[in-house]
């Protein structure tokens, strides 16, 4: 009987979001035996409300030219798609400022790059993920970048084109008037007048991968804890462990996987990370008509995308507050109003699953992924911003190989998402 690299070791993985329970179905696969542990249960947290978006083109970082010039205009208006508390501007400057000064071009097209060392896997994961019963809701049916106005969706589509030719996707539909729009998407509603295709690009029901993702690694042995919150963690000399009810449980490795919580756990091991909580808000209904494509209502700054049970996922914002999980009404109703007028064939009073979830955003809009301490035994898998759903399964890829040993090939990909690129001096075990 051959051995798998990872056979007779336990892992332990903190976070039973997406990019924890990708990680557990990749490490079980080289032969790991996995235990999951959650605060909540299994796809709490940002894992299954959001736009499911399976990004190739829109795999960007957030911080870019422009971005802090318009979210200055609105900043703490409760009707602009990117808002700050007030209350919360004391404790979240450092982190503002330093998103600002990483929002040049310069920064921008570096992080870019970086990002596409994981989005250039995307693709053939997800499609060899739906192979396996997993993601089987994954469309490839292409997006619709709806405008108000032609002059934006001209100015939008020449930016996309060069987004393009990092090869990841088709070219660029057309530009598409009102009218041609109609013969193109007939759900369209009267505020869109222009747009163009992105032929090729691809989105799933985030909740159902979840789910289907859960089953199969059930049925595989590895173990989901749930209700069982992690708030201390550390390693010595025996190895890696963390505390359950003032008991001590060890692994031969952990994965920090807690989404937007995992800054606190970091901290244990001397790491800052500098990650802050940038809320998402989506909701439910039941149209007349199902979309043929993801609808990005580019003005409005929100998606809709149609979901394999009849209804389509309005998603959109960002909040800072300084919370994870508070839902501010207030949000949900704004992103009603983005959506009532390019949305036809709605009954807007029948909204279902409304949801708030805590993306972990950075100041550089990369991830972190990648061993807290020199003996690679505690690994970091956090800070994918808006991209979690996107770049599960090639973190997942890539946290498998640190564990397993197998990473001397990935090592650009180890020096850009480094979780300790931040520390000013060096953390050991």
């Amino acid at each position: 009987m051959s051995h798998t690299p990872l056979a007779n070791r336990h892992v332990g993985i903190i976070g039973a979001g997406l990019i924890g329970l990708c990680s557990a179905h990749y490490l079980q696969r080289a032969g790991a035996t996995v235990t999951v542990y959650d605060r909540s249960h299994f796809g709490s947290g940002a894992a299954r409300g959001n736009g499911g978006l399976i990004a190739t083109t829109n795999a960007v970082p957030l911080p870019g030219p422009g971005v802090v010039r318009d979210a200055l205009a609105h900043l703490f208006s409760a009707k602009s798609a990117f808002f700050v508390k007030p209350s919360a501007v004391p404790k979240l400057s450092p982190f503002l400022a330093r998103f600002a000064l990483r929002s040049s071009a310069a920064h921008h097209n570096s992080a870019l790059a970086k990002l596409d060392l994981l989005t250039a896997h995307t693709t053939d994961l997800f499609r060899e993920l739906r192979s396996e019963g997993i993601g089987t809701s994954m469309s490839e049916d292409g997006m619709l970048r709806c405008f108000t106005s032609m002059d934006n969706a001209r100015a939008e589509r020449a930016a996309f084109v060069r987004l393009l030719e990092r090869g990841f996707a088709p070219d660029a539909g057309p530009l598409l008037d009102r009218e041609q729009i109609r013969s193109v998407e007939p759900t369209v509603g009267p505020a869109v007048t222009a747009g163009y295709v992105l032929p090729g690009e691809r989105w799933a029901n985030p909740s159902s991968f979840v789910d289907e993702l859960a089953d199969s690694l059930k049925n595989r042995g590895v173990r989901l804890v749930e209700n069982t919150p992690i708030d201390t963690i550390g390693e010595d000399v025996r190895g890696p462990y963390v505390v359950i009810d003032e008991a001590v449980v060890r692994f031969d490795d952990i994965v920090i996987a807690a989404g937007a919580r995992s800054g606190a756990l970091s901290a244990q091991f001397g790491v800052n990370i500098r990650q802050q909580p940038g809320k998402g808000y989506s909701f439910c209904v039941t149209p007349e008509r199902l979309p043929s494509k993801v609808l990005m209502l580019s003005d409005a700054h929100c998606a809709i995308i149609p979901l394999d049970d009849g209804r389509v996922r309005i998603a959109g914002t960002m909040e800072f507050d300084g919370t994870y999980e508070h839902m501010n009404v207030k949000r949900l109703e704004q992103l009603r109003i983005a959506a009532r007028a390019n949305f036809s064939g709605i009954d807007w009073s029948t909204v279902e699953d409304e949801w708030v979830g805590a993306r972990p955003m950075t100041t550089d809009g990369i991830p972190l992924i990648g061993p807290l301490t020199d003996t690679n035994r505690v690994v970091l898998a956090t800070g994918h911003n808006m991209l979690g759903f996107a770049l599960a399964p090639a973190t997942a890829s890539l946290v498998t190989d640190v564990i397993s040993g197998r990473s001397a090939d990935r090592a650009n990909e180890l020096k850009a998402f480094h979780p300790r690129r931040f520390q000013t001096r060096k953390v050991s075990a």
